[in-house]
């Protein structure tokens, strides 16, 4: 078993002067600092991937867990969209979603998938109207 030192208690984040290389450093409780590099156009990618390799990880490993329920180890839970686009990039449509954490998110969806989207969105906005503390339009 690794001793409580060794597990990571900070991370310290630095960007090259020309804003195309990202370090982040994790920092141990043992105060021993472990960098990581990559390209910062790479950042939302790198998320991702590593949200999905954790996700795996706990998923694959359920049995190792209390009650075999991983999301009370590691919650996966919905992220805040503060702004969204969208775009046609080479004949496909493109939203990208800008997150709280400030990380852009885009993907890239079938015409089928848009029209699909459209109706979800007015069947959500329908239970928008519904609820008793409704936001107001701005």
């Amino acid at each position: 078993m690794l001793d409580e030192s060794e597990f990571v208690k900070n991370i310290v984040t630095a960007i090259s002067p020309d804003g195309e290389v990202v370090q982040l450093e994790f920092i141990r409780g043992n105060g021993i600092k472990v960098p990581i590099h990559f390209r910062s156009a790479g950042a939302g990618s790198l998320m991702l991937t590593l949200e999905h390799a954790l996700g795996e990880l706990f998923e694959n490993n359920r049995d190792k867990f209390k009650h075999g329920s991983t999301p009370l180890a590691f919650p996966l839970g919905p992220k805040t969209a503060t702004d969204f686009y969208g775009t046609i990039m080479d004949g496909e449509a493109v939203l990208s979603f800008v997150l709280d954490s400030k990380i852009r998110f885009d993907v890239s969806v079938s015409a089928l998938t848009v029209r699909e989207m459209i109706g979800w969105l007015e069947e959500i906005e329908a239970e928008i109207d519904k609820s008793p503390g409704k936001p107001t339009p701005e």
